[in-house]
């Protein structure tokens, strides 16, 4: 049912609130509660805004950019909870386009896997290559991070993986027997 105003001489506005009947004084955005009585205006949720506070207040902002998404015609992507324009959803490093690919999220910037790969992942702290892959086994020692095949003795080179070892001032791991030899 639609709704009308109790008050004499109600106006009938144009485009999609036609079913409805308001007097112009009580005819207000629903954000700044100004009269929308000749302004461009637009529902949101059953509201009417002013066009300039949807855009402020009730539109969807581009995760990157942060402008919002205001226009029907202008193509956008939303991801979970977060919406793009689609010039927006690309690799922070490589500027190529991320629809239709896996990306990762580092430090709020979108990364396709290569990219995250290169220039996100953890560093081995003995080669200084990329920890990279899924389920990668890599030994965690503190803050630093090594593969399980560079986590060896500096002497012997044994995998140091559940062997007693000592760390010397200058980061050097040696195991116990190359320390008694």
């Amino acid at each position: 049912m639609a709704e009308t105003c109790s008050m004499p001489n109600p106006v009938r506005m144009n485009g999609e609130h036609d079913a409805m009947s308001y007097h112009p004084d009580r005819y207000v955005c629903h954000s700044c509660k100004e009269p929308v009585k000749g302004k461009a205006c637009r529902t949101h949720d059953g509201c009417i805004c002013h066009e300039t506070c949807y855009a402020r207040y009730c539109a969807s902002k581009c995760h990157v950019c942060n402008i919002p998404i205001t226009d029907e015609r202008v193509k956008y992507i939303k991801v979970a909870d977060k919406t793009f324009h689609t010039q927006c959803y690309v690799c922070h490093s490589c500027k190529e386009p991320l629809q239709g690919k896996g990306c990762q999220v580092y430090e709020g910037k979108l990364y396709d896997t290569k990219c995250f790969a290169a220039v996100c992942a953890s560093r081995c702290d003995k080669c200084h290559r990329a920890i990279k892959g899924n389920n990668v086994e890599f030994v965690k020692v503190g803050n630093k991070s090594f593969h399980t095949r560079c986590y060896t003795c500096y002497i012997c080179h044994q995998n140091l993986q559940g062997v007693q070892h000592f760390t010397a001032e200058n980061n050097m791991r040696v195991c116990v027997p190359c320390l008694t030899s």
